[in-house]
């Protein structure tokens, strides 16, 4: 039978031990730690508290899940286009394939656009400080594409909306909900 040894002063011990009985040396294993998480302590002192969510936030997400929807309605439309209705462009459509691609890059660049506008309505329900950002970042961009929309006649809603949307975002209250 091979006995275990004290790894302090290398005298013979039983299994069942538990001090070395020259040394004093703990023979027992220690318990490890447990490991420590992915992303950052989990000290209670820096836990976020749930609050309640702010009335306008939950607009907000009403409003890109809105936005999303009218998206999709956008994409069936140009994918119904693209497949019965190139004479309808005229001059924009000289060449039916460069019309059908060109519709077709719409309809993806919008779902693209409605799956967005969803994971954005998501966070922002959630309260996640990504949802925050991203649309904070999208009212601006949107912003400045009604602003240049104005030279061709659209984007007057969006004059009107997306300032309300970032001025409402950067309140106090709302950006501690985010934990901003």
């Amino acid at each position: 039978m091979n006995m275990p040894f004290c790894d302090g002063c290398g005298v013979p011990v039983t299994v069942d031990q538990i001090f070395c009985i020259k040394c004093g040396r703990n023979l027992q294993p220690v318990s490890k730690p447990p490991p420590s998480p992915m992303f950052g302590a989990l000290d209670p002192s820096q836990a976020r508290v749930p609050q309640i969510r702010p009335t306008g936030v939950s607009l907000i997400a009403a409003i890109l899940v809105i936005g999303g929807v009218l998206d999709i309605v956008m994409a069936v439309l140009f994918l119904v286009l693209s497949a019965f209705s190139f004479h309808i462009f005229g001059v924009i459509v000289e060449i039916p394939q460069f019309g059908f691609l060109l519709l077709l890059l719409l309809a993806i660049a919008l779902i693209v656009s409605s799956s967005f506008s969803f994971v954005l309505a998501y966070g922002i329900l959630k309260g996640r400080a990504w949802a925050w950002t991203w649309t904070f970042v999208s009212c601006v961009l949107n912003l400045v594409a009604s602003v240049a929309g104005i030279v061709v006649g659209v984007g007057v809603a969006g004059l009107i909306v997306y300032p309300i949307m970032i001025y409402y975002l950067t309140r106090p209250r709302v950006r501690q909900y985010f934990g901003k």
